[in-house]
């Protein structure tokens, strides 16, 4: 949740054919690390790092934000690509899974 004095994020989208941009204010949202369009036009796949965890969200036209995916203890950002077609989103996920083995004797 933002607090009173925190800003709220927002998506400035800039008509091709002309005319005015428009500011698209992010439901709960205080920063954005990225985005993209969504395939049928209707949102964006937006990202960003808050504290320990990495977030991936879905934001409507009308800015209503939509968790997707959270990992926490992410060192590094994940991101969503849609598919052409609308159906499939890929989506980076870091694993840090480490093993240890020691050889003695060898």
């Amino acid at each position: 949740m933002i607090a009173p004095d925190e800003q709220q994020a927002r998506i400035r989208v800039f008509p091709l054919a002309g005319g005015s941009p428009r500011d698209v204010s992010v439901a709960g949202w205080s920063s954005l690390c990225g985005l993209k369009w969504a395939a049928d036009g209707k949102g964006w796949f937006v990202w960003n790092l808050s504290g320990p965890a990495t977030t991936l969200i879905h934001v409507d036209l009308q800015g209503r934000s939509y968790l997707l995916r959270q990992q926490a203890s992410a060192p590094r950002l994940t991101w969503g690509v849609p598919s052409a077609d609308g159906r499939h989103l890929a989506f980076v996920e870091w694993n840090s899974i480490s093993n240890v083995w020691m050889l003695e004797g060898f």
